[in-house]
């Protein structure tokens, strides 16, 4: 369950905020640790919350309710991490070392879950008959059944019944297929939409039920307001065979909508099916804009790679103003390649100049001094660095640092008085007199610290904003935790915003959805624009982000009366 950071609120830890005097006592600072690790928790930033509870318990030998605690939320911070093997050896000294703790159900459900991510799932079974009280019942039962149901194989599941045959709720599963294999008869009443997508259980597609999971949450939102939306479910495999078999199926243009498939060797068939039979396709993933360019009926759902850096090209040109020079470095990653291009055009178009544009990697990123070598740093305005790759990254920090930091040599001058004195060498321009523009992945990059990013006035291109913090992804991580079991990742918004965007434009235009949707207004959600089409067939708002005061913050949002 990879969650993507680029959508979540960044705490930096920041001690001075739980200001101590002298006289504080010891277990007064542990307390206070242990509340701005709690907040940090709720604000999705793992790896700091990580730290502080890892720094309460480690080394302590009591067996106290808030030594349990820390090393439970600890443990939960790996898992968000997906540092599954660190979660599970913390799960098992807490269970070990404190089997008496009054919330050691919450432990082996824990333990449990952590288990069926790494595919242990005759030690997740193990976990889970350890658990006899509710809420952790009920809950331990409803990651089963998800589990169960879309990522583990009929046969490992008759393994599953043989080893564990007192487990009732296993026992009693019953693998019922949602799957059809042609259309049905529409009453034309209700929106009813095709959902071509690998369904089958497989280790490898875990994000295509938590993006259809969103997507029913979305459904039903859009029920409470009078719209009833039918979700056909179509297996594609990975190929583009069941795909074709799909686009033969007599009456399939009837569907209002086809949302997928998913792979992108699987797009030419679907393009080609929108092309011919005037549907409407919605492309959940893709960022690539081969066939929404050229096909009325097709859309990304996501902002294409070209729109995201045409849009970092304007905010950059509109807002970094020392000068009107760039410097561009991007990755081997196709996308990178995409954006970095379209940036470097965009950015030019509107009268600014690129004085570097080189692509690296991480086994060629010790070449950029001497790709710098003929830029003098006083005249760039910015870096834009479009890679996914945390070797690279580091290396254009570290670059940045060794350049403009503070110098530490000295030289001496002689002073009005006839006297020697001593002055540091200095920099004219410093390192956040050049801000970076760099995608959301580098929230993932270890070689890179919080206090960097910072440091370097960072922005982040986002393709979707997404804060958990926010009421209505609070009220979804509720709801699905209660369906499932488990946590929401990025995947089940993804699903929902998608549906209920794209739900409400259908409702609205019906299949006219191609004529109409660049005359659309971009819809509003909370303080920024959720989705605009006014200019192509992809999502042309692309949120980015800056880190104020120490929180990741929204720099584009549009304003309200817009």
């Amino acid at each position: 369950m990879k969650k993507l950071p680029i959508y979540f609120i960044i705490v930096v830890l920041f001690y001075s905020c739980a200001a101590r005097t002298p006289n504080s006592s010891q277990s007064k600072s542990d307390d206070e640790k242990y509340v701005l690790a709690k907040e940090l928790l709720a604000q999705s930033a793992y790896s700091e919350a990580f730290k502080l509870f890892q720094g309460l318990y480690q080394g302590s030998a009591e067996k106290s309710d808030f030594i349990t605690s820390s090393k439970y939320y600890a443990a939960y911070c790996q898992y968000k991490l997906e540092n599954y093997k660190d979660a599970n050896f913390i799960l098992y000294q807490l269970i070990t070392i404190h089997p008496e703790w009054k919330k050691i159900d919450l432990a082996y459900y824990l333990k449990a879950v952590v288990q069926l991510e790494t595919h242990n799932y005759i030690d997740a079974f193990i976990q889970f008959a350890k658990v006899k009280s509710e809420p952790y019942l009920s809950k331990s039962n409803a990651a089963k059944g998800f589990y169960l149901q879309t990522k583990i194989t009929a046969d490992t599941v008759e393994i599953l019944k043989k080893r564990f045959p007192t487990d009732k709720f296993l026992t009693s599963f019953q693998n019922k297929p949602t799957i059809i294999s042609e259309v049905l008869t529409f009453s034309g009443k209700d929106l009813n939409i095709a959902v071509l997508m690998p369904f089958e259980a497989s280790a490898n597609n875990h994000f295509v039920y938590e993006m259809y999971e969103g997507m029913l949450l979305g459904a039903d939102s859009l029920k409470k307001n009078g719209l009833t939306i039918n979700l056909l479910l179509y297996e594609t495999g990975k190929d583009s065979a069941k795909v074709i078999e799909f686009t033969n199926l007599q009456n399939a243009a009837n569907f209002d909508a086809i949302i997928g498939p998913v792979y992108n060797n699987q797009q030419a068939t679907i393009a080609q099916f929108a092309k011919d039979k005037k549907a409407i396709v919605i492309n959940p993933l893709s960022q690539f804009s081969t066939f929404s360019k050229s096909i009325s009926g097709y859309f990304l759902n996501k902002p294409s790679f070209e729109t995201q850096g045409k849009q970092a090209a304007e905010y950059a040109f509109q807002n970094f103003n020392r000068t009107k020079n760039a410097v561009i470095i991007y990755g081997l990653d196709g996308g990178d390649s995409l954006m970095a291009k379209a940036y470097k055009i965009k950015y030019e178009q509107m009268g600014g100049k690129v004085l570097v544009f080189r692509r690296l990697s991480k086994f060629t990123a010790n070449l950029l001094p001497t790709v710098m070598s003929k830029t003098k740093m006083d005249s760039v305005s910015h870096f834009t660095i479009f890679t996914s790759e945390p070797t690279l990254g580091a290396n254009v920090f570290t670059y940045l640092e060794t350049t403009l930091l503070e110098k530490t040599a000295t030289y001496k001058v002689v002073n009005e008085e006839g006297k020697e004195e001593e002055k540091k060498v200095e920099n004219k321009t410093k390192v956040t007199d050049i801000p970076v523009i760099v995608t959301s992945k580098w929230l993932d990059f270890q070689a890179i610290n919080l206090e960097q990013l910072v440091l370097h006035q960072t922005h982040f291109v986002f393709s979707e904003n997404i804060n958990p913090s926010d009421t209505i992804y609070k009220n979804i991580e509720t709801l699905y935790f209660d369906k499932t079991g488990l946590n929401p990742t990025p995947y089940v918004y993804y699903g929902y915003n998608l549906m209920l965007y794209w739900g409400a434009l259908l409702g609205k235009y019906d299949k006219k959805i191609a004529q109409y949707i660049k005359q659309t207004a971009p819809i509003r959600f909370d303080d920024f624009y959720y989705k605009n089409y006014t200019s192509g067939n992809d999502n042309g708002f692309v949120p980015l982000f800056k880190l104020e005061n120490n929180i990741l913050q929204i720099v584009n949002a549009p304003l309200k009366n817009e």
